[in-house]
């Protein structure tokens, strides 16, 4: 299998539960990450848990039911 290092995800769904894990684990595998979800204060927090394994992070609120957002 191919290495992650250096490659980037978006990860929809990233401030809570399924989403969070996988930011964090992608992350750990040496991926940078896009994290998206609906609020922005939990963003915050996994791009402090990205961050802090050594990949960058950009957050950006997103609610994919909203076809305007």
């Amino acid at each position: 299998m191919s290495t992650l290092n250096g490659k980037v995800a978006w990860v929809t769904g990233a401030g809570t539960g399924i989403g969070r894990g996988i930011a964090v684990a992608l992350a750990e595998a040496g991926m940078d990450v896009a994290l998206s979800g609906r609020r922005q204060a939990p963003l915050d927090e996994v791009a402090e848990l990205v961050e802090s394994k050594g990949r960058r992070a950009l957050s950006a609120p997103l609610d994919v039911m909203d076809r305007d957002g």
